[in-house]
């Protein structure tokens, strides 16, 4: 499972607190919850991985991908960080 709550900050700014396994089918619906906050209000938006316990290969590509498209992925817990580095 996963829980994605938006947190509005500063400046009309949007931060995702992402909770729980991203991994399928939670992949995709974080890609859809991104492109919609994106999409809509077309401010900067902050996702906060402090409380992901776990990523598979695809949601770890899915974080690198947005974040090559200038989403910032913030608070990497440790286990995560090292499956991230080990993936790329």
């Amino acid at each position: 499972m996963l829980r994605i709550t938006a947190i509005p900050g500063d400046n009309g700014k949007t931060c995702l607190k992402l909770e729980g396994r991203l991994v399928e089918p939670w992949v995709e619906l974080l890609r859809q919850t991104c492109q919609a906050h994106r999409g809509e209000l077309d401010l900067p938006l902050t996702l906060d991985l402090s409380a992901v316990g776990f990523a598979n290969r695809e949601g770890l590509r899915l974080l690198h991908h947005l974040q090559s498209e200038g989403i910032n992925c913030a608070s990497w817990p440790p286990f995560l960080k090292e499956l991230s580095r080990q993936e790329s």
